[in-house]
């Protein structure tokens, strides 16, 4: 396991001294040459693995500028381009449960309180996102973000995240709120185009073209994690 510690731009302390019972955030991300293989009609392998550093860099710059969030980890196989400040547990990469369940222990072993678990590719995702999220899940013990089809969950909240049940992929999101009510909670379901909006299919990627550059505008440049800009238009990723 690498972790490193760093400040981030508000001057709090991205590292390992960070008070117990913060809010965590994790941020899930397969090896980079792995990622977004069903965009293979729009993009090469190399255009793949930029567009997976961009949406990386993207949440990571969210993550770091929402106030609410006290630390960051990324869970991942890879280092790869990620910052030195940014802390990395690593894992195999090959299943999304798996993966925050490793950061979890981790994290709750280091003291954490309330973690806030996202994957790496949502593109349109805004600190007021985030807020809303934190918010929702602080009022109700959990708090859910659905996918664009409602089905799935794209963002989890957990007030009190030992023990709870992760089960992201197909028809998570009815998964979840069941695991709440058999805890005693009502889940904050929390519907926005930040948190609705994921990249997994071409029609994905042409959709959310716009939305990228003007979340990518909302973040505070001393918030950034990745220097390189967004394409103008899909067809430049196939010469990347």
């Amino acid at each position: 396991m690498d972790r490193t510690s760093g400040g981030r731009p508000d001057g709090k302390d991205w590292g390992s001294e960070v008070s117990s019972g913060s809010c965590w955030a994790v941020v899930a991300v397969k090896a980079r040459a792995r990622c977004k293989s069903r965009l293979a009609p729009l993009l090469d392998d190399a255009g793949r693995v930029r567009l997976a550093r961009e949406m990386l860099g993207h949440v990571l710059g969210v993550v770091r500028a929402t106030q609410a969030v006290d630390a960051l980890l990324v869970v991942s196989p890879e280092r790869d381009t990620l910052p030195a400040e940014v802390a990395l547990v690593e894992d195999a990469g090959d299943d999304l449960n798996r993966a925050f369940e490793t950061a979890r222990h981790y994290a709750i072993g280091a003291g954490a309180g309330p973690l806030l678990l996202l994957p790496a590719d949502l593109p349109s995702l805004r600190c007021d996102d985030l807020d809303a999220l934190i918010a929702g899940g602080t009022a109700s013990g959990i708090a859910i973000a659905p996918d664009h089809a409602g089905t799935g969950t794209n963002a989890l909240y957990l007030e009190r995240p030992a023990g709870f049940p992760l089960a992201f992929g197909p028809g998570s999101r009815a998964a979840h709120e069941r695991a709440a009510r058999e805890r005693g909670l009502l889940p904050s379901i929390i519907v926005r185009p930040g948190l609705q909006a994921d990249i997994d299919t071409v029609r994905d990627c042409e959709a959310h073209w716009s939305e990228w550059h003007q979340a990518r505008a909302a973040i505070p440049s001393t918030a950034a994690t990745s220097q390189s800009s967004w394409p103008r238009t899909p067809a430049r990723w196939s010469a990347c």
